[in-house]
């Protein structure tokens, strides 16, 4: 059986996902806001964004670093330091491929130097309507 990038990284995503427990929100020193990413229907080809905001109720600076599990994901300004009772913003973008279709779930990992919780996941779902074939 030969796995593609997007198989790969989701497998390793599933893997850590059930290895670490999150501490956000509530339990932890960082909100975001959304909490998950729904980002509807879009079609094949197109691509979805979101201004992802990072909250730290804490009383110390924490470093936050956000990185895309597959090629489809991006962000700009991946990494950035969110000031004891401050807020920082990523700018995220899902590319739905010209090929897909159907429900799709990814995910990033979230990467912090806060004690108890160096790293958790953000998900990302929707789905993609895929390219209908002309008409004859």
């Amino acid at each position: 059986m030969r796995f593609g990038t997007r198989s790969f990284f989701l497998v390793a995503a599933v893997i850590l996902v059930a290895a670490v427990p999150a501490r956000v929100g509530a339990e932890g020193p960082l909100v975001l806001s959304p909490a998950k990413w729904e980002f509807g229907s879009i079609p094949a080809g197109t691509r979805a964004f979101l201004s992802l905001k990072v909250a730290n109720t804490g009383s110390t600076p924490i470093t936050v670093t956000v990185v895309p599990t597959c090629d489809c994901l991006t962000t700009s300004r991946s990494r950035q330091v969110v000031a004891a009772h401050g807020e920082a913003e990523f700018r995220l973008t899902f590319l739905a491929e010209q090929d897909e279709a159907g429900f799709v779930r990814e995910s990033y990992i979230v990467l912090t130097d806060a004690e108890g919780l160096d790293h958790f996941y953000y998900w990302a779902h929707g789905f993609v309507i895929g390219a209908t074939a002309p008409s004859r």
